[in-house]
């Protein structure tokens, strides 16, 4: 953006509120003003880094003049105009204008002579003879003013110039020259252009003119929040779209690059994202006008992370010495790469443009470039995260070292991009056969697919471990990991039962161990809205004391929900306290290990009727996973912050964090995700139609206040999801019921005695936490009808 520095003092600023001389005006309305100053002003800068919308500013500008009279000349400078066209701009400008002149001019034969020269619309011949005299330029430029006051004497003249930091010399000179000498009578010259990559004495010049009222100066800055936010999509979060917001500064080109992207790449992503076309093409804009010597340079920068050394860029390059620096300074100049003063250090002016830069490299070329460049990094020290990306590239099967790398890197990146992560375990594992992998390669690739929304890939991975010492640490990480993963994937049962085996093994012996897993079957139970498991609360905290505080965090998240559902409030509420405390002080990178944790605890607060803080927890959760690229988690928490906002009458946002969860849902393998959150978006659509009315009633949990002993409604609380937890026959019994059979009846048709069928019904209504055959009917009507052979749970007590 334009510094503060490169800004006088009268110059106005067009941000959020346009600026102390627009606030609560529309540009038109404000350059409307422009034209009925008595002093008429000469020149109109607007000024703003690559994509603030100098453009549309300039455009505003011209139907403002052309609704006033003013005859509108538009040009607009392009890169290779350095190099072509002597004064192109102008000609791109006045050419059309001037067709009509060509036979008869109302100006002197000399002055003619001159104009010839430069507009071909008035030679009418190809032969142009630009002076290149001190003098004959002067005598032009005299000739083009007097054009311009000509052009100007009935009703006006407007004369736009985009880009003018891409003119050519003469170009620059002219404007300089007209600045100086403005011509007279009704004549504005409109400039755009970026500061950073303006001639520095045309700069100085326009400085002058505006610290002399000679012109006036606004700076693009950017647009404001309501209009930011129009530019993202409905399906994208509240937290993620005030983090585009910010990285963006709300640059209009940014943002919509970032919106495209559904994402901002980071300086140190060693993979480049692959932007859209359309992206693409509005970002090779400015790439136009370097040679090819620049390109291939840039080309190896974006290769590398950020920041770079300028000798690695030339080793990638294949280039050294005088060219290497003489490609430096043009891509300098074109403000496509800045320089860190104090490490000297360069990196690119934003992430697309190194997006772009990779993205147009050949797939050959890339392959060389990453084979080139790991051993330079490598030499250098670098650490695993700078040397994964191009590992995969350049490694070759049996590289062990290579492969050590790559898996040291996938851990490292495993919270904050699991799908990345999953890419360097499973490429490590290829490039270490023959021969099997380690426990810790199985369960690292395991975890990374589940968080990435592979949650049936990773637990066939993950089964690969059993058969082995169950009691080993490895072992009971990949339970905790399947139940996790089976509870996503709608089968709580089966979670259970990994946890109740795994609690077999460890006998208790080992402290640690056994205080997550009964965490983990607390957890299970909230989330599967079962009977809680009887827990002594003193011996799993002692067992827990040598865990790490968001470890710790997690389980008193656990137990303060746990008290909700009992009604023990003053339990819940100290728990809460503990678990408040150990995770509001856990750093984000530490935090997004358990956010199982902050959702938990957000929802006691909520039970509570803390709802300032559980909103905040639920955010800060959806951010992390968001942010972590963790599909798996996305749901829960979009869905979660929904629900707050129905709750607080905003039905705008509720609608749009449903849609965030279901689309990442989508993303997933989990057809219970899919289900759960698109039942969620239908109902919280329905609450948007018909704005004003009662709140849809998602699930018994979402009942607000202490009194509620569930969660809020969530993945596992809708009407599918509850009637999921039920076997086979026990949902036969229940659309039975739902139909206003009899347990008589009911008997009859399953072929079964009524004894059975009051056991079922026992279950379902403790399963279901539901006390009427009423409220079970409701249950099962507002799901679906289900036909008498369904595939659906397997056998009593067996998910299938």
């Amino acid at each position: 953006m334009c510094a503060a520095a490169e800004t006088p003092s009268s110059a106005c600023v067009i941000d959020r509120e346009f600026g102390p001389e627009i606030s609560g005006q529309e540009p038109g309305s404000w350059f409307e003003t422009i034209f009925d100053e008595p002093s008429g002003t000469s020149v109109l800068e607007i000024c703003g880094d690559r994509w603030t919308g100098k453009s549309l500013l300039l455009s505003t500008l011209a139907a403002s003049g052309a609704r006033r009279g003013r005859v509108i000349a538009s040009g607009c400078a392009v890169p290779r105009s350095r190099v072509g066209m002597p004064f192109g701009v102008f000609v791109d400008a006045l050419d059309d204008v001037l067709v009509q002149y060509r036979t008869c001019h109302p100006w002197s034969e000399e002055q003619a002579q001159w104009l010839k020269a430069v507009f071909p619309a008035l030679s009418g011949t190809a032969q142009l003879c630009v002076p290149t005299s001190p003098v004959g330029r002067y005598h032009l430029f005299s000739a083009v003013r007097a054009l311009l006051e000509h052009l100007g004497s009935d009703g006006g003249l407007l004369i736009t110039l985009d880009d003018l930091h891409c003119a050519d010399e003469a170009s620059m000179e002219l404007v300089a020259h007209l600045v100086r000498h403005p011509p007279a009578g009704p004549v504005l010259m409109a400039l755009a252009y970026r500061p950073r990559q303006l001639d520095h004495n045309l700069q100085d010049v326009l400085n002058q003119a505006v610290a002399n009222g000679r012109a006036k100066r606004v700076v693009a800055a950017g647009i404001s929040r309501e209009a930011a936010l129009a530019l993202l999509p409905e399906d994208m979060s509240r937290v993620q779209c005030n983090l585009m917001l910010d990285e963006s500064d709300r640059n209009p080109g940014l943002l919509k690059a970032y919106s495209a992207l559904r994402s901002i790449p980071g300086e140190h992503a060693p993979i480049m994202p692959r932007l859209p076309l359309d992206v693409l093409t509005d970002t090779l804009r400015d790439f136009r006008a370097l040679s090819d010597l620049a390109w291939q340079v840039a080309r190896a920068a974006a290769v590398l992370g950020e920041p770079f050394i300028p000798a690695n860029v030339g080793c990638v390059a294949c280039v050294s010495g005088e060219e290497l620096c003489s490609a430096i300074d043009e891509l300098v100049r074109e403000d496509l790469l800045r320089v860190d003063i104090v490490t000297r250090r360069l990196r690119f002016s934003n992430p697309l443009l190194r997006a772009a830069a990779y993205q147009t490299a050949g797939t050959g070329w890339l392959f060389g470039a990453h084979g080139r460049a790991a051993p330079i990094l490598a030499q250098q020290g670098g650490d695993p995260l700078d040397l994964a990306g191009h590992l995969q590239y350049a490694a070759v099967t049996g590289d062990t070292d290579s492969s050590r790398i790559l898996l040291e890197a996938a851990a490292e990146t495993l919270w904050t991009d699991p799908g990345q992560a999953a890419t360097w375990a499973a490429t490590a594992m290829d490039m270490s056969r023959p021969g099997p992998g380690t426990g810790p390669e199985t369960l690292l690739l395991g975890s990374a697919l589940m968080l990435s929304g592979k949650l049936s890939q990773g637990m066939t991975v993950l089964d690969g471990l059993r058969g082995e010492d169950e009691s080993h640490p490895i072992h009971l990480k990949a339970t905790l990991w399947r139940a996790w993963a089976l509870r996503n994937l709608g089968r709580p049962d089966g979670a259970d039962q990994e946890i109740a085996t795994a609690l077999k093994l460890t006998g208790g012996q080992e402290r640690e161990q056994h205080a997550l897993l009964l965490g983990a079957r607390l957890e299970n139970a909230l989330a599967a809205n079962a009977p809680l498991p009887e827990i002594e609360e003193d011996a799993l905290l002692d067992d827990a004391a040598g865990l790490s505080a968001v470890t710790r965090g997690w389980l008193y998240a656990l137990l303060a929900m746990g008290a909700t559902r009992s009604r023990a409030t003053e339990h819940a509420v100290l728990h809460r306290a503990v678990a408040c405390r150990l995770l509001d002080q856990a750093q984000d990178d530490e935090a997004v290990r358990y956010l199982d944790g902050l959702y938990w605890l957000a929802a006691a607060e909520s039970a509570l009727g803390r709802k300032e803080s559980a909103a905040r927890h639920y955010e800060r959760g959806l951010l992390l996973a968001e942010r972590g690229k963790q599909l798996s988690r996305v749901p829960q928490f979009a869905l979660a912050v929904g629900e707050m906002d129905l709750a607080d009458g905003d039905l705008a946002g509720s609608v749009r964090h449903a849609v965030v969860a279901a689309a990442a849902a989508a993303m997933t393998d989990s057809e219970y995700l899919r289900a759960v959150t698109e039942e969620a978006e239908t109902a919280l659509r329905a609450a948007g139609r018909s704005a004003g009315t009662a709140a849809p009633h998602m699930s018994r949990a979402a009942a607000p206040g202490p009194a509620s002993a569930q969660p809020p409604a969530g993945p596992t609380h809708t009407a599918k999801t509850r009637l999921g937890r039920l076997s086979k026959r026990e949902l036969e019994v229940a659309v039975q019921v739902s139909r206003g059979r009899t347990n008589q009846q009911i008997a009859r048709a399953l072929t079964v005695s009524h004894k059975t069928v009051e056991t079922h019904l026992g279950r379902i209504f403790k399963k279901l936490d539901v006390s009427s055959r009423a409220e079970l009917a409701t249950l099962v009507g507002r799901s679906y009808v289900v036909p008498r052979e369904m595939p659906g749970p397997g056998p009593e007590g067996e998910c299938g």
